[in-house]
């Protein structure tokens, strides 16, 4: 018995049609998944110079503490932290250093820090359905009491009590 042979002619081309097209859209994909994930690298290289600089910051609470112009002490030292990393001032969007003097079972300064970096993650592919670039925001606070005990009136740095030197 002789075997049929399916004549090609008969065919339309539709199965190609969809399978062009289903492989265009699997590269557009591919590719949007390409800038998330390049774009949560950019976030994670942002948070962790964020930590970095938040413990950079911890570090120096006691001098901010005791320090006279601890506003501009603390802005240069999140400036040296963020300079090492390729971040500059112009990504800090927030930041502030509060100090507060408490009498808690014992006198303690409070050193608080509050700051946010942003950044921006320019789109390769997603720039192709209308997605240029995509804002970065991270942010870091830091709360730390430090007690110092009974306060001394006479010889104690005016700074710790405030700029007029009177009590707290």
């Amino acid at each position: 018995m002789r075997t049929k042979y399916y004549n090609h002619a008969q065919e339309e081309g539709s199965v190609m049609i969809i399978g062009g097209m289903g492989l265009i859209i699997a590269i557009m994909i591919m590719a949007l998944l390409m800038d998330m994930g390049m774009y949560y690298n950019s976030y994670r290289r942002l948070k962790a110079v964020s930590d970095f600089a938040n413990e950079e910051v911890t570090q120096m609470l006691p001098y901010y503490a005791y320090s006279g112009d601890y506003v501009e002490a603390f802005n240069r030292s999140l400036d040296a932290a963020l300079d090492g990393h390729g971040y500059t001032s112009s990504n800090v969007k927030k930041s502030e250093i509060d100090r507060n003097t408490s009498l808690n079972m014992s006198w303690t300064v409070i050193v608080s820090t509050d700051f946010i970096l942003e950044d921006e993650y320019y789109c390769m592919f997603a720039s192709i359905i209308g997605i240029n670039k995509i804002p970065i925001r991270v942010s870091a606070k830091s709360r730390q009491p430090m007690s110092i005990g009974e306060p001394y009136y006479d010889g104690q740095p005016y700074e710790v009590w405030g700029e007029d030197g009177a009590d707290p």
